[in-house]
């Protein structure tokens, strides 16, 4: 499965892949003496964050959603698995003494068991308090567009396209 971008059959996971692969090495040596953290959201997408402050105007926070169910009614059961991997960037600018405005977008690989494989892009703004020098909170608001594409058969391809806003809480700590 995979978005087609040309007749040759690249698809998005061998395109990601080899994007993560160019820019690594160059983030790794940029972000050396960077502050690293993880962080979650709590709210419903589970989302776990890798938040790497690179200076105090730029934030690169790689994340990861996992997601299983099963829905089931009188006529059918059917299990749903989705992965989302992916990264963020942001800008930073402080407000006030331990209170920044964070703006930016991220970047991910979609995949799932029953709708295929896609991307999603999601421009975000949040506003974020330092509890103390390692423990912030943050509220964010986003539009979250997905685009997902399901191969059926070699003339058949199916695809789904959704925007919607969301909000969350996240919880980030640094070490």
């Amino acid at each position: 499965m995979g978005v087609n971008l040309d007749n040759k059959g690249c698809s998005m996971k061998k395109l990601m892949v080899v994007a993560l692969a160019v820019v690594s090495p160059g983030m790794l040596s940029s972000t050396m003496a960077a502050e690293v953290g993880i962080g979650v959201s709590v709210d419903r997408t589970n989302q776990i964050f890798i938040p790497i402050e690179v200076n105090p105007s730029l934030r690169i926070e790689p994340y990861l959603r996992y997601t299983v169910g099963n829905e089931e009614d009188d006529y059918r059961s059917a299990d749903h698995r989705h992965l989302t991997v992916g990264a963020g960037l942001f800008g930073k600018k402080e407000l006030e003494q331990n209170f920044n405005f964070v703006y930016g977008a991220r970047v991910g690989y979609v995949e799932t068991s029953e709708d295929g494989d896609g991307y999603e892009v999601t421009p975000a703004v949040s506003l974020e308090y330092y509890l103390i020098p390692r423990l912030s909170f943050a509220g964010e608001a986003s539009v979250s567009y997905r685009r997902l594409d399901d191969s059926i058969d070699f003339d058949s391809r199916l695809y789904e396209e959704r925007t919607d806003t969301q909000s969350k809480f996240m919880v980030r700590f640094y070490f």
